[in-house]
């Protein structure tokens, strides 16, 4: 008598996976909403190629210093070049930062740490975590070097546009850290 027919496993997994993934975003949106704006990032970063309005090393002299406009919406630079193509790209950098601190984080784990953290990081829950590396730790370095570059280029309006976006990161980022300590005991 042959066998009753069973789901595969990896289909159950999976919608084991996307029931838990909308029970947490059913509890709490907002962090179902920070999930999506981070999802938005690395999408933007990863995609940049295509996502960029122009070529970020493309120079263009007559567009030296540009404050920003409908054609370069986070202006140009001293040799005319987008600064929003700029950013996309180096999101690249800041990202690929991001995860090797944590993976490094993950690498240098000892027994006597806790399971806790390891597994907090891997699990669904552990998102409030990454939106902490991304908000907290990768946007505000990011944001920090573009708004040097650009304070270097007399562009003030620029400057503080993208100085008012890093504090807005950092506290993000802080208020993800206080959740992270207060719900799991470990400092990040």
């Amino acid at each position: 008598m042959p066998e009753p027919a069973h789901a595969p496993e990896s289909s159950t997994a999976e919608r084991s996976v996307v029931r838990e993934l909308i029970a947490f975003a059913s509890r709490t949106p907002l962090s179902a909403a920070g999930a999506i704006v981070g999802l938005l990032i690395v999408t933007i970063a990863l995609g940049a190629n295509w996502v960029a309005p122009l070529d970020p090393l493309k120079t263009n002299f007559r567009r030296m210093n540009h404050e920003p406009d409908a054609q370069s919406l986070f202006g140009t630079d001293q040799v005319g070049r987008d600064t929003l193509s700029r950013v996309i790209h180096g999101a690249r950098t800041s990202l690929f930062v991001a995860f090797a601190a944590v993976l490094l984080g993950i690498a240098m784990w000892q027994p006597g740490m806790g399971p806790s953290f390891r597994y907090y990081i891997t699990s669904i829950a552990g998102i409030f975590f990454w939106q902490r590396v991304l908000f907290g730790l990768a946007g505000p370095a990011l944001l920090s070097y573009m708004t040097w570059e650009t304070a270097k280029i007399r562009s003030t309006q620029s400057a503080t546009g993208i100085l008012y976006v890093d504090f807005f990161t950092v506290v993000v980022g802080e208020v993800l850290a206080k959740y992270l300590l207060l719900a799991t005991r470990v400092p990040v």
